[in-house]
């Protein structure tokens, strides 16, 4: 429980108060793809086991034993999430571009210019929605559309003019809390088994 809260005191939604990253990261509330958004009912698209308490990040999913199962059919209601960077990934700038960041703090989200040079490495902590990843740049977290880069295999189409390439996806983690109808309280480790509510 220390751990953790130590964790929390260094990064708390997606504002990092020093400049070197720590070796993993916390997103606290986090939905990290399309048309996501907590406070909303999810179906489960086949039987998904819900535990009682996330375990340690990167253990095994049978590490933690189930408290329900999900039904296929059941609807549960998403009520927060936390998305976990377990390893960092990394994109290899070849071409310098600029594009839009935004930072995250307490309150407000800032958007701001950032130009990246050729011969930088991006350091890249998780996924967003298409093109958009949160990253470390400058010291700080942010999250930046990096439309311009792509993996090897994209980037070999005719039609691709890439100014990188991303040479290493991050690891991921992303918990769901969800509450089903007889008011059971779980977590969830494969939010792709359901589909969510207004999402096609």
């Amino acid at each position: 429980m220390k751990g953790h809260v130590l964790a929390l005191s260094a990064v708390c939604f997606g504002t990092v108060m020093t400049a070197q990253a720590p070796p993993r990261f916390e997103w606290l509330g986090s939905c990290p793809v399309e048309c996501c958004g907590y406070g909303a009912t999810w179906t489960a698209l086949q039987p998904v086991p819900a535990v009682a308490d996330v375990p340690a990040p990167g253990a095994a999913r049978t590490s933690a034993p189930a408290a329900f199962t999900i039904a296929a059919g059941a609807i549960v209601h998403a009520v927060t999430g936390t998305l976990y960077t377990i390893e960092k990934g990394a994109a290899r700038v070849d071409e310098d571009f600029s594009t839009d960041a935004t930072l995250s703090d307490f309150s407000t989200r800032h958007k701001r210019p950032v130009t990246f040079l050729a011969g930088e490495t991006i350091e890249l902590l998780a996924p967003r929605e298409k093109g958009v990843y949160r990253i470390m740049k400058d010291g700080r977290v942010v999250d930046a559309n990096l439309y311009q880069i792509g993996t090897p295999e994209s980037c070999k189409t005719a039609s691709a003019r890439c100014a990188g390439i991303i040479t290493k996806q991050p690891v991921t983690e992303w918990w769901v809390m969800v509450l089903n109808q007889e008011r059971q309280s779980g977590w969830i480790r494969s939010p792709e088994h359901f589909a969510r509510a207004g999402c096609r």
